[in-house]
């Protein structure tokens, strides 16, 4: 049934005499969609699926069926120098009526102010109870600078579209923004998920990315604190900086409350819920997510994800179908390959793999692809040839995730060391991909081992912790990577690995005696009044009785062991074989 108070805001046609200016057109029928779907009571279709209609000559009432919308919008832009004109009407798909045409001939700098009232118009006929004078939740966040909102208009379409060598030039717009309008907060909202984008997928350290992220989400929030594009990027800041599944869960049913029309929000919590092994969950929020924004290729994308993970290998490969000829950002024609490597259908896999190019955002390589697919097939000869080619590839050129791929081949060559040892490095190093282990049937085989479990359970879930201090600060760490912890004074020194195996420090404001509590950890063990140590990494006990120290070997770093814990730590951690002497 279709609700009636449901609308979707079809791409305005560009009515310039050029046609670069469609990225203009394109970003006021974005800005409307965005402000209705902060309106209570109204379901406003996803952009996404709004933009499958794009340059389409289709009877509204058709749209609408396919929509599942009471009412579309649609209209034109025109812009000729400082002057902008917006035809804009509302119709009925069910009688295919006019509720309402409107023309505004304006200057540029009232760009914001009809969008605003093309809004409130419609939620005027949606809403009759809703009184013009009525409060709406609309951003005050707009430019004084029509330059600034073009460059704003021109980053997000590039962003949006782009491939991942395009990140920075939507940055540089981002910058060029903030620049002459400091006080617009989109600005740096959008400056955020580029720095967001660079961590997650590590293309600069992860570290220096996110910091950057929080300074600039930060200075958005100072001007906007209900930035609704704000708290989805904080969203996605708070699990890619520390894969903290339980926050943000926490914190996406916080967040849908606001938005429960947002499909990229429900699509965010099916993907989480999947990684934590909530499957029925997951596809509870992922079936909300089409239904919200049906003809949308991330949607689709992220649905296939699901199926795939679970098993089911012929819906994942419609999903993925949907997007095939409409996606430059996702792998999708490898991700069908791989589902068909599953279901047997080996030659049509090979035909994929051997006509496709790599995409940059593929994470398995082509040559592993194929050492895993004659494997199954049975054709050990061929399997052996690819697997040397593929080590010869990741040894001589740069791969993206080479520690994953590696741990593949060497499951496939069942070198368990190496393949423990590359699939560990993959984990500790957070790359996106690595989420995903513990529920990709790849690694079906050996996901009831003993080091596998331990592997997902040490990265994954319960060893990341936000250390409180004695001021505002809080400092979050995966306690894998931390190597020992030195009191100074009313300080303390965290000394870590990094997500590039370099040594790092963090000072922090907090005595030992009230940081020890919040590491609920049996591999931390205080060594010394000043000293806690983690005797998950690898130590050797060095020097004679009264006098131990224990020295890291791979950072030469050395901690002491005072008399009085002496004969307790030896005896606990000899037992259990976790340093050498």
């Amino acid at each position: 049934m279709i609700h009636p108070n449901s609308v979707a805001v079809l791409p305005f046609t560009n009515m310039s005499k050029d046609v670069d200016n469609e990225y203009f057109s394109d970003g006021i029928t974005e800005e409307i969609i965005n402000v209705l779907a902060q309106v209570k009571g109204i379901q406003v279709t996803a952009r996404t699926s709004s933009f499958a209609f794009k340059n389409q000559s289709m009877d509204v009432r058709e749209i609408g069926d396919k929509l599942g919308v009471a009412h579309v919008l649609e209209g034109s832009i025109r812009r000729a120098g400082n002057r902008v004109r917006i035809t804009a009407q509302l119709i009925n798909t069910q009688q295919g009526f006019h509720e309402f045409s409107e023309v505004y001939d304006r200057d540029l700098e009232d760009v914001f102010a009809i969008q605003d009232e093309i809004a409130l118009l419609i939620t005027e006929k949606l809403k009759a109870e809703l009184s013009r004078g009525t409060s709406m939740p609309f951003s005050n966040s707009h430019p004084k600078n029509t330059q600034a909102y073009d460059w704003y208009l021109q980053a997000n379409k590039i962003l949006y579209n782009g491939l991942p060598q395009d990140v920075n030039k939507a940055e540089e717009l981002y910058k060029k923004v903030v620049d002459i309008e400091p006080d617009y907060a989109l600005g740096y909202s959008g400056l955020a998920k580029c720095y967001l984008y660079y961590g997650a997928i590590q293309s600069m350290d992860k570290k220096a990315a996110f910091d950057q992220v929080e300074v600039y989400i930060n200075k958005a929030f100072e001007i906007d604190p209900q930035l609704i594009d704000g708290h989805i990027t904080y969203l996605g800041y708070m699990f890619w900086q520390n894969w903290n599944i339980p926050l943000a869960l926490e914190h996406l049913a916080k967040t849908i409350q606001q938005l429960p029309g947002s499909a990229e929000l429900h699509v965010g919590r099916a993907m989480i819920l999947l990684i934590d092994e909530q499957y029925e969950e997951a596809k509870a929020s992922m079936r909300l997510a089409l239904q919200l924004d049906p003809f949308s290729v991330h949607v689709r994308h992220r649905a296939g994800v699901l199926l795939y993970c679970t098993e089911q290998y012929a819906e994942a490969i419609e999903q993925f179908k949907h997007e095939a000829n409409n996606s430059v950002r996702n792998d999708t024609d490898f991700k069908i390959a791989w589902c068909q490597i599953f279901q047997k259908q080996y030659d049509e896999a090979l035909h994929i793999l051997n006509t496709v190019a790599e995409h940059p955002h593929q994470v398995i390589a082509h040559e592993v692809a194929k050492a895993y697919l004659y494997l199954q097939k049975g054709e050990i000869t061929l399997a052996k040839e690819w697997i040397d080619t593929a080590l010869n590839r990741l040894k001589t050129s740069q791969v993206p995730f080479p520690d994953y791929n590696l741990a593949i081949l060497y499951m496939l060559l069942q070198n368990e060391e190496k393949m423990w040892d590359h699939l560990e490095k993959t984990l500790e190093s957070q790359v996106p991909v690595a989420l995903f282990t513990k529920v990709d049937p790849l690694w079906k085989p050996i996901a009831n081992k003993p080091r596998f479990l331990e592997l997902i359970n040490r990265y994954m879930y319960s060893n990341i912790v936000n250390i409180k201090t004695n001021t505002q600060e809080e400092f979050t760490i995966n306690l894998p990577q931390v190597l020992y912890i030195e009191a100074e004074d009313n300080y303390c020194q965290i000394v870590y690995e990094d997500t590039k195996y370099k040594l790092a420090k963090k000072l922090l404001r907090v005595s030992l005696k009230d940081l020890e509590p919040q590491i609920q950890e049996d591999s931390f063990v205080r060594t010394h009044r000043s000293f806690i140590i983690n005797f998950q990494k690898k130590w050797q006990l060095i020097g004679k009785s009264k006098h131990y120290r224990f020295k890291n070997q791979a950072f030469e770093v050395e901690v002491p062991l005072s008399r009085s814990k002496e004969k307790e730590v030896l005896s606990q951690f000899k037992s259990l074989g976790l340093f050498t002497k």
